[in-house]
């Protein structure tokens, strides 16, 4: 029950980490944003369901605590690097033109957010790790099926936190230029009287599309291309029938639009 536990943990935190932009990017016409959600779901139950049966099978306050601290700080070092640099490692890998196309680097080191992931994830590990033992034997004891269920719920949530912290703090901006440019790009396609050098809707910068608009009723992929220190500003490149077209962002708003010379393979 206690690597049960260490699972769920490793789950929840995966999903709302990652997995929740990963299904955001998809909805919005992106590709291999899959990854980094696959691979921490694997990494984080893993090393999640190895702590909690270690923690319950040694029963010892300190040991319990040092082995959740240690997943914690296993956790936060994912958070920072699994939708940064690694992610354009594993690209290499699954499509390595596409790798080579975009441009991820580690920010992780230079970022005040990078500080509020660290101090969420493993604080709230932790804590939520001291309370494992004590949830596990709840659930085993419990007479009703109430209680039982209230204990796994509770670890849940427990585990939602230190996910919402890296989410809102950087998969979350990760993903909102792709969805910014997918949401730009759909309102064109679905308006095609509008001009897009005079818009009514100026505040969609429609104008932004002008030198890609007769892809604009194409089918579409769309990846991250790259940022700056600050996920400030940001490419995202975008796949048509007709060719690639790479967007610049400032803010998750669109500034211009234009084909891209080099076009990556997409497999």
């Amino acid at each position: 029950m206690a690597a049960i536990y260490g699972v769920v943990a490793g789950i929840v935190f995966a999903t709302i980490s990652w997995g929740v932009d990963a299904v955001r990017v998809l909805l919005a016409h992106g590709i291999y944003a899959w990854i980094p959600y696959l691979v921490g779901l694997v990494i984080c139950s893993a090393i999640g369901g190895a702590a909690g049966w270690l923690a319950y099978r040694l029963n010892h306050f300190l040991t319990s605590f040092l082995l959740w601290l240690l997943v914690g700080i296993c956790f936060s070092w994912l958070a920072s690097h699994l939708s940064l640099d690694l992610y354009g490692r594993m690209l290499d890998v699954v499509n390595p033109a596409l790798g080579h196309m975009v441009q991820y680097q580690d920010v992780s080191g230079t970022q005040a957010r990078s500080w509020i992931i660290e101090v969420a994830v493993i604080g709230l590990t932790t804590i939520a790790g001291l309370l494992e033992i004590s949830l596990a034997d709840s659930t085993i004891s419990s007479p009703g099926a109430v209680g039982r269920y209230f204990a796994m719920v509770f670890w849940v949530i427990l585990f939602l936190l230190p996910g919402l912290a890296v989410e809102n703090n950087l998969t979350g901006m990760l993903s909102a230029p792709v969805v910014a440019t997918d949401q730009l790009i759909q309102y064109a396609e679905d308006h095609p009287r509008e001009s897009l050098a005079h818009p009514t809707q100026t505040d969609l910068r429609l104008g932004a599309l002008l030198d890609i608009q007769p892809w604009l009723h194409e089918p579409r992929q769309l990846i991250l291309q790259g940022y700056d220190g600050d996920l400030y500003n940001t490419t995202v490149l975008v796949h048509f029938q007709t060719g690639w077209a790479v967007c610049s962002l400032s803010s998750n708003q669109p500034v211009y639009c234009k084909p891209y010379a080099s076009p990556p393979a997409v497999k």
